[in-house]
């Protein structure tokens, strides 16, 4: 046996090698003889539970919230507590799926701001492609330094689909940190956006089932009209037949009796003449309601004086006064007669519902700015009126006028007070899209 002293190559034991051996070996009694360690181990723990406890508690009081700035809110908060955060807000997109509109009433300008001129400028399309969160560098300048502020924007997706956006504005430059936290966040987000768009299918379903009702009355309230205009039409024809023959017959008296007083027949023709005058317009609401209603300029001056005529004689048996105060030059209002003449029996039905006693009415117009208001003040107290916004639907009348107004993009404004009385505004809107 020969010993080459020249090879100095040197070799590893087989222990040596056994590096995975030795690590596990080594890692293992570093975590159980190193205490530190040990108690990280369980602190990761905790905070795991404290996140799932923060995730259950959110749910649940997301479940009994009813509105949108209710759930909104309690997000805020838990957000708050989750990371650093200046400001931040949720935007989701409108029906036309052109615009970012923040789903609460809660001011926050910067948010707003950044979100129009991001969108505008192309910087949310890659986040939408990518449907990752994405952190976008801002300044944030307080007083005579600049502060390091940065938007952290998290997508809200349906499946390939873009809903919306989460802004959170913080000093944050990196969520290496809170993996976590950005996990429950997204968590909490997808709850948040659930309950709201089902919170606003609630709120359509409703709407829907209101007009529903709305044009179900409109509907029983034509048949009905309808029928009283048929009914109206024959009363009058007979009564114009008995007056045109008793104008004859004193055409004829006056004609072979000279010796006649001229006196007493001037004074029946012109009884006659003023039971014609209340049976015109009579006649011309009996009309409207026969034909199919189209759009074309109307006068707002013209249906009121109309519509004044016809119930002035039952104002006037119930000891009111009804003054006209119109505007003249009105511009006309692209709309059709028979809207007018519903708006102004909805109207006039709540004014005479509270009429006990003598009292006056004061119908208003005016021209303004490219709108055409109609304000109807009355003497009485209408109590229905105090809470028409919170409940429209409260009462036919006032659930009709605002229909007829939406259909006219126009508002209403209701008032009404023990001492000062009641007043209903109308205005109409003169450049609008027709549908």
């Amino acid at each position: 046996m020969k010993v080459h002293k020249e090879n100095t190559e040197v070799y590893e034991s087989l222990y040596e090698t056994l590096v995975d051996k030795d690590e596990y070996s080594n890692s293992r009694s570093h975590r159980i003889n190193n205490p530190q360690s040990y108690g990280q181990h369980n602190k990761s723990n905790d905070n795991l539970t404290q996140l799932f406890q923060t995730i259950i508690s959110f749910e649940k009081k997301t479940q009994v919230s009813t509105t949108v700035n209710e759930v909104s809110y309690n997000f805020y908060g838990v957000l708050s507590q989750l990371v650093d955060i200046k400001e931040s807000a949720i935007f989701l997109f409108d029906e036309t799926k052109s615009k970012l509109v923040q789903i609460d009433d809660y001011t926050t300008p910067v948010a707003v701001n950044f979100v129009n001129r991001a969108y505008k400028d192309g910087l949310l399309d890659w986040v939408f492609e990518s449907g990752k969160l994405t952190i976008i560098p801002l300044s944030d300048k307080q007083g005579s330094r600049n502060t390091s502020l940065n938007c952290i924007v998290i997508p809200i997706m349906n499946y390939k689909n873009s809903n919306g956006v989460l802004l959170i504005f913080t000093g944050l430059s990196s969520i290496k940190n809170h993996i976590w936290e950005f996990k429950t966040i997204d968590i909490l987000l997808n709850l948040t956006v659930r309950k709201i768009e089902a919170i606003k299918y609630k709120k359509d379903l409703k709407a829907a089932y209101q007009e529903m009702q709305t044009y179900q009355s409109k509907l029983s309230n034509d048949f009905r009209l309808s029928a009283i205009g048929e009914l109206t039409s024959g009363i009058v024809e007979h009564i114009f037949s008995p007056l045109q023959v008793i104008l004859t017959s004193v055409d004829l008296l006056e004609m072979e009796n000279e010796e006649i007083d001229n006196g007493v027949t001037k004074n029946i023709k012109e009884q006659i003449g003023k039971v014609k005058n209340m049976l015109d317009p009579l006649v011309k609401f009996a009309e409207v309601k026969n034909y199919k209603a189209s759009l074309r300029p109307c006068s707002l001056n013209e249906a009121i004086e109309s519509y004044h005529n016809l119930v002035e004689p039952s104002l006037r048996q119930k000891n009111y006064e009804c003054i006209l105060d119109l505007e003249t030059e009105i511009p006309s209002i692209l709309s059709d007669s028979s809207s007018f003449t519903q708006l102004l029996t909805n109207i006039f039905t709540l004014l005479k519902s509270e009429a006990q006693g003598s009292g006056g009415i004061l119908v208003q117009t005016k021209y303004k700015d490219d709108y055409v208001s109609m304000k109807i003040v009355s003497t009485d107290y209408i109590p229905v009126l105090s809470d028409y916004e919170l409940n429209p639907t409260k009462d036919l009348s006032i659930l009709m006028i605002k229909n007829i107004m939406k259909k006219h993009k126009g508002t209403v404004h209701m008032e009404t007070n023990k001492y000062q009385g009641s007043n209903i505004t109308i205005i109409f809107p003169l450049k609008r899209e027709i549908a």
